[in-house]
């Protein structure tokens, strides 16, 4: 399974992003709003960073900065990780594992950014996975049981 194939990665037609120059309490507002935990941050309509809830935490909140004048830019991570809407789910978990990220930006072959793939993605995937594991031995459990009652 790919990355693109993930249906919570489809789902995200709308990318959440922000201009570099927003203000950190700005950019939070957008993030409570939509209900994410990262955003894509831009410069001049191309992915300069990435701004998550821990750059607010540590970044931010811990240092004492005022998030109504603090700008996004001085405090977004700027090195980024990406990963490709071709890239197998396995090697995207291991990427995450290994750097220790919750959220990657998904880029286009020109490194263009079409969406985001976070943790709560995966663990959307594994809970799915298992409902319907279960709904199959349930639904095994009851035609056996049927089956010898007869």
């Amino acid at each position: 399974m790919r990355v693109m194939d993930v249906p919570e990665f489809q789902d995200a037609r709308d990318l959440a992003a922000v201009n570099e120059g927003l203000t950190v309490r700005d950019a939070a507002i957008l993030m409570a709003g939509r209900n994410v935990g990262a955003v894509i941050v831009l410069r001049d309509g191309c992915m300069s960073g990435i701004f998550t809830e821990r750059d607010l935490m540590t970044k931010v909140a811990a240092q004492g900065l005022d998030c109504g004048t603090t700008l996004v830019r001085d405090v977004m991570t700027p090195r980024v990780v990406t990963v490709s809407p071709e890239m197998e789910l396995n090697a995207c978990l291991r990427t995450m594992t290994e750097g220790g990220f919750r959220h990657l930006p998904v880029v286009d072959s020109e490194g263009e950014p079409v969406g985001m793939i976070s943790q709560r993605d995966f663990v959307a995937l594994t809970f799915g996975q298992a409902v319907r594991r279960m709904r199959g031995r349930a639904q095994y459990g009851l035609r056996k049981l049927f089956r010898a009652g007869a």
